[in-house]
């Protein structure tokens, strides 16, 4: 596992389970400098509907146990209120923070804005993190705002 200056591996692949709407997901980080990283994103409910993204983040050491994080994505969604064969574009940005909170438990959260068609919309999510081994951890995270609220996600991520 490669480890910058953080106290995360910020490089990864993620597989989600989706609720309400159900559906599945999936996200690779690539850290791309000490600080910085690639991000790739997708969900579908397989019924016409997505929620694709890419874009860059950044994070840093507050401490040993505490990373400050960033990121800006371009996405592209479809779902019923946006019947179009490409999809809306829109750009996210947001702010967060993981931080272990026992030996291998962490949580994290995300507080940012999506802007779509002139439209602001909030997001806030909450993650909590298991991490038995090096080589997977497992996530429940709930997306309190945003395109969906109050979605629940269950994932597993493997960092490489």
């Amino acid at each position: 596992m490669t480890s910058w200056a953080s106290a995360f591996s910020h490089q990864f692949v993620q597989v989600n389970i989706l609720t309400n709407p159900s559906g599945l997901g999936g996200q690779l980080s690539m850290t791309i400098h000490e600080s910085a990283r690639l991000i790739v994103e997708g969900e579908s409910n397989f019924d016409d509907a997505w929620n694709f993204g890419g874009g860059a983040g950044f994070f840093a050491p507050v401490n040993s146990v505490l990373d400050i994080k960033g990121d800006i994505i371009a996405r592209s969604q479809k779902n019923d209120r946006y019947d179009n064969t490409i999809g809306k574009f829109g750009v996210e940005l947001n702010l967060g923070f993981r931080a272990w909170v026992a030996p291998q438990v962490e949580f994290a959260a995300d507080v940012g804005r999506f802007m779509r068609d002139g439209k602001d919309y909030t997001i806030v999510n909450l993650i909590g993190r298991y991490h038995p081994t090096d080589l997977v951890s497992v996530n429940a995270e709930w997306r309190m705002k945003g395109e969906n609220d109050g979605q629940f996600v269950l994932g597993v991520r493997f960092p490489f």
